[in-house]
């Protein structure tokens, strides 16, 4: 816990502390390379890097995000291996906590669905 600010648990890393810390450090550089990108490029609004590093799914997505007006944000995932797939996403937000989604996987298939956040 004092090595790197968090309990040990079977959900990050399987309980081995040597994936978590490497978990951090990958979720921190990828945070800060982010950071820079979207301050430099002025081309896109989001920058996220996920990283898989246990289970089948091992590798790292890239996704871009732009809103292309005030209410429809458009985004393109990358997997950089082969077991990541790549997806399209386009949302049109209509009110603070609801909007439209549409997405498009890697084999082509299209989803459409409504995603609402309710407090309480």
């Amino acid at each position: 816990m004092i090595s790197v600010g968090r309990k040990l648990d079977d959900e990050n890393g399987g309980g081995d502390l040597t994936g978590q810390v490497t978990q951090r450090g990958v979720d921190y550089l990828s945070n800060m390379l982010s950071g820079i990108i979207q301050k430099n490029t002025g081309l896109v609004d989001v920058v996220r890097m996920k990283t898989y590093l246990t289970g089948e799914e091992k590798g790292a997505q890239v996704t871009l995000g732009k809103y292309v007006t005030r209410n429809v944000f458009v985004s393109y995932s990358q997997g950089l291996s082969a077991n990541l797939s790549t997806e399209f996403t386009a949302e049109y937000l209509f009110g603070a906590r609801s909007a439209i989604v549409a997405k498009k996987d890697d084999k082509g298939k299209f989803n459409l669905g409504l995603r609402m956040k309710f407090k309480y």
